[in-house]
């Protein structure tokens, strides 16, 4: 990926934590709480429309065709969302801890 530090580049970086209190952790797991799919899938949306708002870019994304969560994510730690836009598409993943939890595509349809 390229350095998302830069004006111009096609990766944003977007940290963030679900706190332990969640109320969507309450049923999800009892004594193993383990954030949602929906709701990591939330963040990466937000962290979309943080960086179209900042550094604008075609943002019509409607479609989900692929996505894998390869781990669960453990609330009150935190994680980021690495953005990378390339040809029609926005790809992400989510990591924590130095490991890729989810990962997919965003596509125009």
């Amino acid at each position: 990926m390229n350095d998302p530090d830069r004006a111009d580049s096609p990766c944003h970086r977007a940290p963030f934590t679900i706190p332990a209190d969640h109320p969507s952790l309450a049923g999800h797991f009892p004594g193993h709480p383990t954030v949602a799919g929906v709701l990591l899938l939330d963040r990466v949306l937000d962290a979309a429309a943080a960086w179209q708002a900042r550094e604008p870019w075609h943002a019509d994304l409607p479609l989900l065709p692929q996505v894998k969560f390869s781990g669960p994510m453990q609330p009150g730690r935190p994680a980021e969302v690495i953005l990378e836009r390339t040809a029609g598409k926005l790809k992400f993943r989510i990591e924590q801890d130095g490991q890729v939890l989810a990962r997919g595509v965003f596509a125009s349809g």
